[in-house]
């Protein structure tokens, strides 16, 4: 009788599991661009709204200075300093 009790229960638990685990939401991820390299250079842009920064490799990001969040790549990394 206590193995089907742990049976019961075990089975119980995986369906639970698996019907709960689901969702029918839309999920989006965005990746984000970082500096590999020492940084050279970081400006804030003539408005003010945004902080610009470039490193070794060349790279070049734009960050929002409100919540210094990632904006936008505005050059990729090309091995040669900026």
């Amino acid at each position: 009788m206590s193995y089907l009790k742990i049976t019961f229960a075990f089975l119980f638990n995986i369906i639970s599991m698996l019907s709960f685990s689901q969702t029918n939401n839309n999920i989006t991820v965005n990746l984000k661009d970082y500096h590999a390299a020492s940084l050279t250079e970081i400006i804030p842009t003539e408005d003010g709204k945004y902080f610009i920064s470039a490193d070794n490799s060349g790279k070049i990001l734009m960050y929002n200075t409100s919540n210094y969040s990632y904006c936008k790549t505005l050059r990729k990394g090309s091995g040669i300093p900026v």
